[in-house]
């Protein structure tokens, strides 16, 4: 079992009223969790909207005001799984005071499992956290608390002290302002080894109001779901695994979330089952792994996985989700049966290769918006079967979509599409490439290609046939057919 650990702290960024553009620590990594804490004066503000892609902690509003007056504070947290190593900035809007925003993040966190609230409505120079209680052992406590007061110190919290049964207390960093009425808040954190009451830990501060907070964190469980036997797995669940599993079904129906860190099948003859919802983090492994039946994953929420989703098996491999996807590393590789299938919406990112020396024939479908997904690397290579790509939104494809194959690929896309390397390559097959909107970047292959829209450039097309409305450059194409409703060269 990994116990979460208080990782790095981002820049803060603080203004009067102008917005701010706040980042991610620049050490963060896919999987860390992230904390986006923000502080502005205690009257005449309104809340900021959830950014995209975050979770609000205590729901929408100004839920929390130290001192319901423009030197007094308001709090908002908001939390986030990070799905890549680069992270966006978060836009806050103008204010009329002032603002002070900062990203913490955590390593090897499952997932929030509550939080409580506290306001010191009388000036003290202690700020004591309300009491939580974890619901397993190796918890992280993360506590944050505020000051009101016009300073732009990042020392004026001393050393988290206190509470029960917790050990490496930590202060992860400060922010503070002057602009406006000026504020500030700290972040801390702590380990609970055992399950249980946190006790009311405390830290010395100005002589000053406060909001104080506490959460708690689940750890991860590393390991292996199944390994090693026969018989078929089915994990389903809404909640983070609690323990290692050595029975073949585990059940948990809590609405929190999973976390898998480790092969949910390895070595075994039999068929794996994954369904979760919520936040899934399925990470440093693979799903199944050198065995002869087939594998399902379903879930939804915000999914993460790392790793190969199925490797030298003989099976047929399904991979279903829907919110924002993350897979890191091969769909499938080196199997020689029946296709895979991989269907998502959302915001999808798909990094290596879809399917790889195999056979069978693989279907890639997603759905999203603006941005929503990206392939880098090969939807397949060295491969005899055929394959399909449906994609609707913004697309970007890096690498080639089918290399050294004998079959016939399908892409279908709808959206602002870029396409960066080869879309068919050193194959015998036919591939057609249908496309709405902007499509820019190689298609190479002798394959067959339509657009709407406006093709910026094709560059060593060798298309047998190339339509569009308005192509305004295909160079060194060798086509022998350009039909175009407005000609521009």
């Amino acid at each position: 079992m990994a116990t979460p650990v208080q990782q790095a702290a981002g820049t803060a960024q603080t203004g009067t009223t102008g917005a701010l553009s706040v980042p991610w620590p620049a050490s963060h990594a896919i999987g860390d969790l992230g904390f986006l804490v923000y502080e502005i004066a205690g009257t005449g503000e309104t809340a900021m909207a959830t950014p995209g892609g975050w979770t609000a902690l205590f729901g929408n509003g100004l839920t929390y005001v130290d001192v319901a007056s423009a030197a007094g504070s308001s709090l908002q947290v908001f939390y986030k799984f990070a799905t890549s190593a680069a992270e966006a900035n978060v836009a806050t809007p103008t204010k009329l005071n002032h603002s002070l925003a900062r990203i913490y993040t955590v390593r090897t966190a499952g997932l929030v499992h509550g939080f409580t609230v506290t306001l010191k409505t009388t000036a003290s120079t202690t700020i004591t956290y309300p009491a939580l209680t974890t619901p397993q052992d190796n918890c992280l406590m993360v506590y944050i608390g505020t000051r009101p007061d016009d300073s732009a110190a990042t020392t004026a919290f001393g050393t988290l002290t206190g509470g029960t049964g917790l050990t490496n207390l930590n202060d992860l960093g400060e922010a503070g302002t002057i602009s406006g009425h000026g504020g500030g808040f700290v972040f801390g954190s702590a380990t609970k080894a055992t399950a249980g009451g946190t006790g009311t830990p405390t830290m010395s501060c100005p002589s000053v109001t406060n909001i104080a907070v506490s959460i708690s964190i689940r750890p991860t469980v590393a390991g292996t779901v199944a390994a090693t036997e026969s018989g078929s797995d089915t994990f389903a669940g809404s909640n983070i695994i609690e323990a290692k599993i050595r029975q073949p079904r585990f059940n948990s129906n809590k609405p929190s979330a999973s976390a898998v860190t480790g092969d949910l099948a390895v070595t075994e003859a039999g068929a794996d089952t994954f369904a979760a919802t919520g936040n899934t983090l399925f990470s440093t492994g693979t799903l199944a792994a050198t065995e002869t039946g087939a594998d399902t994953f379903a879930a939804s929420g915000t999914v993460l996985v790392q790793g190969s989703f199925a490797a030298t098996e003989a099976g047929n491999d399904t991979f279903a989700a829907s919110g924002t996807v993350l897979v890191q590393g091969t769909v499938a590789a080196v199997e020689s049966a029946t296709p895979d299938v991989f269907s998502s919406s959302g915001t999808v990112l798909v990094k290596g290769s879809l399917a790889g020396t195999e056979t069978g024939a693989d279907t890639f479908a997603a759905s999203g918006t603006v941005g929503a997904s990206l392939v880098t690397g090969s939807l397949s290579a060295t491969e005899t079967g055929s394959d399909t790509y449906v994609q609707t939104g913004s697309v970007l494809l890096q690498g080639v979509l089918a290399a050294m194959e004998s079959g016939d690929d399908t892409v279908l896309v709808t959206g602002q599409i870029y396409v960066t390397g080869y879309f068919a390559g050193t194959e015998s097959g036919n591939d057609t490439f249908f496309a709405t909107s902007i499509l820019s970047g190689k298609i190479a292959g002798r394959d067959h290609t339509q657009g709407t829209g406006r093709p910026e450039q094709m560059i060593d097309g060798r298309a047998d046939k190339i339509q569009a409305d308005r192509p305004s450059q295909i160079s060194s194409g060798r086509s022998s057919k350009i039909q175009t409703s407005k000609r521009t060269r």
